[in-house]
């Protein structure tokens, strides 16, 4: 059985074992810009999105975490207690889907309980070939990183960070 070490930090909970550290994730939210929204789960009030940076360079990792075969940060933004949702400044009330091939994320910020994400989205052949964008907006009670490759578990509800636009 893994040893674990439960570290709480303002804005941030790390469950980690003696080898990972804990994640600032304010260090790393501008390198998912040119990374990748992988897809999109929404049960009730609870919206997964998985999510994967851009390539990270080695002096990039102050960390020292687990990369993906790709040298990307692979993880799920989980929004639990969602309160509203917004498309294009829009209230959307329907079950958020994945609806193109690929989705490039151009913009991502959190700020206290919201997630804005913009989100080129792509068709590629045999699909229909499409071009679109989404302005995402997320209010949510509880937002929790989930890294996928390193055991660390986040709470970002109240963090707030700079807005980063490509």
């Amino acid at each position: 059985m893994v040893n674990l070490v439960e570290t709480i930090v303002k804005h941030r909970i790390c469950i980690t074992d003696k080898s990972v550290g804990i994640m600032n994730f304010n260090e790393y939210i501008g390198l998912f810009h040119d990374g990748g929204l992988e897809s999109i789960s929404h049960a009730r009030d609870e919206i997964k999105l998985r999510i994967v940076s851009a390539e990270i360079l080695p002096e990039w990792n102050k960390d020292h975490l687990i990369l993906d075969e790709y040298k990307c940060i692979s993880g799920t933004i989980v929004c639990r207690g969602i309160n509203a949702i917004n498309l294009n400044g829009n209230p959307y009330i329907r079950k958020l889907l994945f609806p193109y091939d690929s989705g490039e994320i151009l913009d991502f910020d959190l700020n206290n309980g919201i997630v804005e994400m913009g989100i080129n989205w792509t068709n590629y052949p045999p699909h229909p070939e499409i071009q679109d964008y989404w302005a995402l907006r997320i209010k949510a009670k509880q937002i929790i990183w989930q890294d996928a490759l390193n055991p660390i578990c986040l709470d970002l509800t109240g963090m707030k960070t700079g807005k980063y636009k490509i």
